[in-house]
């Protein structure tokens, strides 16, 4: 007889403890008692809403005995860490299959005690390389790995240079002991195309509109008193039900214009302007208002200058050219003589 114990026994063990066990047999009054065996169980993510931006790097092989999450250790070098394309952060997670292997590679989290009524979200990309030469799977198990059913899967139409969000309602799991997996398949030798994932949340489904903002901090250029500028905010509803900005906190030097309506899935771009009436550097964090819940803070910054229209510029101090003076040449590539530079003369 052999059995799974993460399946017959569900959650009731707790994670990171040894237990002792023994087999009894009985035949009537006379039993027999087999030595004392002990294990200690793995760690189980059972806290929610649970959220991790990898910033603690435990993907990564030197110490793959001290964390929860499982990936293929030997052979072929597949999923790591990389800190020049994060989402958020300094650190994402990637994989890439170099030489000759025509394999799948999987990821795995932590084992999961899933509430009720739950989503998972996260940012992913496909970079460099060809789509062609791979295949990524998302996918979730509630039978230990035995069994896997598909989530997602990632099909974008070209390389992408920005990273995408996946959100996937998990209520049809609620209350299942859950692993979760991104599988990278190998198409071709020689892959060099990569697949990157950051910012994984899972969190309980909304019941109204929420706000996000990818990129909630905007610096504008200087401007000149009179002037004025906008800059683009990309804001997402990733909730249900149309997302309504009534209002803010805004003040001046920047405005926008309300109300602003999302629908739910969509995005939005929303101007923010400065106009510079007084001088100063201006620094403020604002929020938007209206019917719904999420991070809607913002933060903005630019500077105002008075013009002087009255200056004098002997161009005396070195024959480098003078502080905020620019030289606009022919865009003729062959003119190579054609200049304005500063000379020094007797």
């Amino acid at each position: 007889y052999t059995f799974n114990p993460s399946v017959t026994l569900g959650n009731l063990l707790n994670s990171y403890t040894k237990y002792f066990w023994k087999v009894v047999a009985k035949e009537g009054a006379a039993t027999a008692s087999s030595e004392i065996w002990n294990y200690t169980t793995q760690g189980i993510i059972e806290d929610f809403p649970y959220f991790t931006s990898f910033e603690d790097q435990p993907i990564r092989p030197i110490y793959a005995d001290t964390v929860d999450w499982s990936w293929p250790i030997s052979g072929a070098t597949n999923w790591g860490m990389a800190d020049y394309d994060a989402h958020s952060g300094t650190y994402s997670v990637q994989c890439n299959v170099w030489g000759e292997y025509i394999d799948s590679y999987s990821l795995l989290t932590p084992r999961m005690f899933l509430p009720e009524n739950q989503r998972v979200g996260f940012w992913w990309k496909i970079n460099g390389g060809d789509v062609g030469d791979i295949q990524v799977f998302f996918e979730i198990t509630t039978d230990g790995g035995d069994n896997w059913n598909t989530l997602h899967q990632f099909l974008p139409e070209a390389i992408m240079e920005n990273y995408e969000q996946l959100l996937v309602d998990l209520s049809a799991y609620s209350g299942d002991n859950v692993y979760f997996r991104w599988r990278y398949e190998t198409l071709s030798n020689y892959v060099s195309t990569y697949f990157f994932l950051d910012d994984l949340s899972i969190e309980s489904n909304p019941t109204g509109p929420v706000i996000q903002i990818d990129n909630a901090e905007l610096v504008f250029p200087p401007l000149a008193v009179g002037g004025e500028t906008y800059l683009p905010l990309e804001i997402s509803n990733i909730g249900v039900g149309t997302l309504t900005i009534s209002s803010s906190t805004i003040a001046a030097p920047f405005n926008f214009a309300t109300p602003v309506e999302i629908a739910s899935g969509e995005s939005a771009i929303v101007n923010i302007y400065m106009t510079a009436t007084t001088l100063g550097d201006f620094d403020q964090s604002f929020e938007f208002t209206g019917d719904f819940t999420g991070d809607a803070a913002v933060q903005l910054s630019g500077s105002v200058y008075q013009v002087n229209y009255d200056f004098f510029q002997n161009a005396d101090l070195s024959v480098e050219m003078p502080e905020n003076w620019n030289v606009i040449r022919t865009l003729d590539p062959y003119d190579i003589f054609t200049d304005v530079t500063v000379e020094a003369t007797s």
